[in-house]
């Protein structure tokens, strides 16, 4: 039997107890967890994440407590998850469907699981498709289309659940509508300069007084102020980094940003996806010189690990650690990310990836 939890179906019995604002959350799982502890947990209008835990014991679990309102929570067991509303309700969660009776709140998000679960399935074949087309222009524009198609499915799924509900549900879907299967897994699709601020604040101003206040997004208001002030046209920020070999010792991005040349950077770790590097070899063995060169910064991962990816996945331009995720902080983002800078300093491209990335960097040096 699969172990996975993630959005099964939450079912609900209420009665006239649980007006007062007490809940009672039981379930089952499977008996191979006998002995396991499962917590209960906050994801985001608490400052306690951790609300509760206990020990699986015959495939069955029970929670008890009171609360106001309701809350935006995950049952926790090891590696899986299950996602729903917490509220003053009996809450019965299990893995089979037949249960039908349902709080509206939980009822709403399961629905909405179900169909985030196929959008993001249907996203995922159809970048498959777009992506074995062979002609580049043809493939940029099918993929220019699939990002303006998806984003607008994904606001009709999520907007008026988000508009809608000032609660922990609308917070639940507005979390997620910001996730990898969302807005922002597009800009991963698309391959367009990546610009988060801009689908941030269509959600944003969706988004209800209750919902900005939950921790995520308060988070993630954060992280786009720093995309804003990191867009394209923006100066780089400076931050130290470590070196590796002879010259080992404290450096700056500053020693190769803004000193003459064009400079991709590519923030990586070993666990970053390796299917970029060939289109990053031929960039640098075809353009690399007195006007432009490629700098690796390795993110928050042992030096040891990056050395052997070093060797392996065959990186011959200079490498620095930022060991203290400093990336995420003055960027907005961590592995993965690759910006463009001018001989200045400054930002002209963010987000970019494969034929994107060489159109641009062709362009930029009259190639």
């Amino acid at each position: 039997m699969s172990k996975k939890l993630f959005f099964v179906i939450v079912t609900v019995v209420c009665t006239a107890c649980f007006s007062r604002g007490n809940y009672t959350v039981t379930g089952t799982v499977d008996s191979s967890y006998d002995g396991k502890t499962i917590y209960l947990e906050s994801l985001g209008d608490t400052r306690e994440r951790i609300i509760d835990s206990t020990v699986v014991a015959d495939g069955k679990f029970e929670f008890r407590g009171r609360i106001t309102g309701d809350s935006c929570c995950i049952i926790r067991l090891e590696y899986d998850e299950i996602a729903f509303v917490l509220e003053a309700a009996d809450i019965q969660i299990g893995i089979g469907d037949e249960q039908c009776a349902r709080t509206d709140k939980n009822a709403v998000l399961y629905e909405y699981a179900k169909q985030a679960r196929c959008l993001g399935r249907q996203i995922f074949d159809s970048h498959t498709i777009v992506m074995n087309t062979k002609d580049a222009a043809v493939r940029q524009f099918r993929k220019d289309s699939l990002w303006t198609h998806w984003k607008t499915q994904w606001k009709e799924l999520a907007g008026p659940i988000v508009s809608r509900n000032d609660n922990a549900l609308g917070a639940f879907v507005c979390r997620d509508w910001m996730s990898w299967m969302g807005v922002y897994q597009m800009a991963w699709i698309s391959g367009e300069p990546f610009r988060p601020f801009e689908d941030f604040d269509t959600i944003y101003a969706m988004a209800g007084k209750r919902i900005r206040s939950f921790r995520f997004m308060e988070r993630e208001r954060r992280r786009v102020d720093v995309c804003r002030r990191t867009a394209e046209g923006m100066p780089f920020v400076d931050f130290p980094v470590g070196k590796e070999g002879a010259d080992s010792g404290s450096v700056r991005l500053a020693d190769y940003i803004g000193c003459g040349k064009y400079v991709l950077v590519d923030f990586w770790n070993s666990y970053s996806d390796t299917s970029y590097i060939a289109d990053l070899r031929d960039i640098w063995k075809n353009s690399r010189g007195d006007r432009f060169e490629i700098l690796g910064v390795v993110v928050r991962r042992p030096r040891s690990m990056a050395l052997t990816a070093f060797e392996k996945l065959q990186r011959p331009w200079p490498q620095v650690f930022d060991d203290k995720n400093l990336t995420s902080e003055s960027y907005g983002s961590g592995a993965g990310l690759r910006i463009l800078f001018d001989p200045d300093g400054k930002i002209i491209a963010r987000g970019i990836h494969r034929d994107s990335l060489k159109t641009k960097i062709a362009e930029i040096l009259g190639e």
